[in-house]
């Protein structure tokens, strides 16, 4: 894959008690989504965070 999977591993670990977790695959990454919106990418070796408001 072109990107780092154990990398994502250790983001899913991380991510697992929060509700509506999703994975989309897309520009040769994957993206990690919490409740519909993006929050965490991986592409390669590196990790794009954002940060997410829960109301």
């Amino acid at each position: 894959m072109a990107y780092n999977e154990k990398l994502v591993d250790r983001i899913r670990e991380s991510l697992i008690d929060l509700p509506k977790i999703e994975e989309k695959y897309m520009f040769d990454g994957v993206c990690l989504m919490v409740a519909g919106k993006m929050c965490i990418g991986v592409v390669k070796d590196e990790m794009m965070c954002g940060s997410i408001l829960f109301g």
